[in-house]
């Protein structure tokens, strides 16, 4: 089969086959027909066609997808092959994300601002950028103050917050509150008029009569005289809660039960699917032996999180005998003593630092904005605890050797780079149970 150009109009063209001399069909149709070329879309909607269009971009998949799945694929083939090294992956990864800076923009004559001259600042931040548009927690920022402004317009209300509850705090996701005072109304619901409706999962409205006005935090600086608190709950869990507030004298009168509920329960059903897309992105993320997380998370976020602040900590720890101690003793013996570890190191660096389980018997921790020295006297209590985390085999007692490395790295550090590094070191170093900065 003989396939060539046909002369069509400036800007199509399209490829036809031919075949002992009769015109067949477009190569595209062919695609449709042969059932290889096709293409799975997240919701399982399968397509032939493969290509985007003028206004139809749905057969995109973002850079840092394919880097996922990249890494992924390279860390399975770390478990079943003693040749893909972490250098290895390294060098892979490197090739990867080997393009020009986005922000030096399509040529050397725009200089390496370009982008940045043309993304402005922060309103409330005056000397940050704003955030990116296309991310997933301004996506979620935008539906929740969308979802406000149009509860505020449907039900002619002053004042409308939207504030969600992670289980240790409160945090403002959607108001058009002052600024002033939103510290005061973000966590109202332990305020004593709201306290038992948050726990019971009953909405509460307040009305001041006559020249009077509601004695909550902050009501009476903004002369409050109505307000309407909606627990926000889903399938048994508080989230958060949602308050309306007016300054005129019952100015909710008129909406019923029913609105009120269907309202509350489609914000908790929205609340709740974002809560699960990030437990869902955390399974992905995490070691399922030491809840650690893996080297997925190691390559892609928190290299963006050490590139925030001038200054991180890497902590690399190698509990070096427990290949030893897994075929002398047992697997079980080896895991007992590599849980004891990680559970004792949670509970002695502060939790605010990354836990990577690196390899099956070495850690990392990385500790953005910390300088080596103010974590080291932190590293030392924990090697010094660890001796005490033995296993009692056969009447013997049965413990980890460890060795740990620590480095500081800047903003602009590679960090696998740094990490492989500190491995090499750690190949030629002789002494165990040793804490040592390099």
């Amino acid at each position: 089969m003989k396939v060539y150009k046909k002369n069509l109009p400036e800007g199509v063209k399209k490829c036809f086959a031919r075949e002992k001399g009769v015109k067949v069909k477009l190569i595209n149709k062919m695609y449709l027909k042969d059932k290889k070329f096709k293409m799975i879309l997240p919701d399982g909607t399968i397509i032939y066609k493969i290509r985007n269009t003028t206004g139809n971009y749905s057969s995109t998949v973002l850079r840092n997808q394919i880097r996922e799945e990249l890494i992924r694929i390279l860390i399975k083939q770390q478990e079943l092959n003693d040749l893909v090294t972490n250098d290895f992956v390294q060098k892979c990864l490197e090739i990867f994300d080997s393009q020009r800076p986005y922000d030096e923009g399509p040529g050397l004559r725009y200089s390496t601002t370009q982008v940045d001259k043309m993304l402005g600042k922060c309103i409330f931040e005056k000397q940050e950028n704003r955030a990116v548009k296309a991310s997933y927690s301004f996506e979620y920022f935008d539906f929740l103050k969308q979802l406000n402004n149009i509860i505020i317009d449907v039900f002619d209300s002053k004042y409308s917050t939207i504030s969600i509850y992670d289980g240790t705090e409160y945090e403002v996701k959607a108001t058009n509150v002052e600024n002033t005072y939103i510290d005061s109304i973000v966590n109202i619901a332990e305020d004593n008029d709201f306290k038992s409706n948050a726990k019971n999962n009953i909405s509460k409205y307040l009305v001041a009569a006559g020249p009077r006005v509601l004695g909550y935090k902050s009501a009476a600086e903004r002369k409050i005289k109505s307000a309407m608190f909606s627990p926000i709950y889903y399938n048994g869990t508080y989230l958060g809660f949602w308050l309306m507030e007016d300054n005129a004298e019952d100015a909710y009168e008129s909406i019923s039960k029913d609105e009120l509920a269907k309202l509350k329960d489609n914000i908790g059903v929205f609340i709740e699917n974002v809560i699960g897309q990030e437990n869902l992105e955390n399974a992905y993320n995490t070691d399922k032996q030491t809840g650690f997380y893996n080297n997925i998370y190691l390559y892609s976020s928190v290299r963006h999180q050490t590139s925030l602040v001038d200054t991180s900590s890497l902590v690399l720890i190698s509990f070096s005998g427990l290949p030893n101690i897994n075929e002398e003793n047992g697997r079980a013996v080896g895991d007992s003593l590599l849980l004891k570890a990680t559970r004792l190191l949670k509970e002695t660096i502060p939790e605010e630092n990354i836990f990577v389980r690196y390899t099956g018997s070495r850690v990392v921790v990385v500790c953005p904005g910390v300088s080596v020295e103010t974590i080291h006297g932190v590293v030392e209590r924990y090697l010094s605890n660890l001796n005490y985390q033995r296993e009692n085999v056969n009447g013997k007692e049965v413990k980890l050797d460890t060795q740990i490395l620590m480095h500081t790295i800047k903003k602009q550090s590679n960090i696998e780079k740094e990490i492989n590094k500190m491995n090499a070191y750690l190949e030629g170093m002789k002494e165990v149970n040793t804490i040592k900065i390099i």
